[in-house]
């Protein structure tokens, strides 16, 4: 049985928040993930996982993280979720 993946991603201009989370929700790992040479580290953060999704947000640097993760990933739906107040909803 094949599991399924999610990619959660915090894109910003330098280095961008990851984190793949299993069909349960459950947490299977996290890093930070910088720009330079980004879709080198997304593969070696991945390792051998293919995520169904990816959640992002609509912020910083979205709209070219988006077109890069359906370079990597070309099978990859994306989801864009609005981040408007999220830094002060997390204070």
């Amino acid at each position: 049985m094949n599991k399924e993946f999610i990619l959660g991603t915090d894109p910003g201009s330098s280095k961008t928040g990851a984190a793949l989370l299993d069909s349960a929700g459950k947490i299977v790992r996290l890093d930070i993930l910088w720009m330079d040479g980004f879709a080198k580290n997304l593969t070696k953060f991945l390792q051998n996982a293919q995520p169904k999704t990816c959640i992002i947000g609509d912020g910083t640097t979205s709209t070219k993280m988006q077109q890069t993760l359906a370079e990597v990933l070309p099978a990859l739906e994306i989801v864009v979720c609005d981040e408007a107040h999220s830094t002060e909803e997390a204070r």
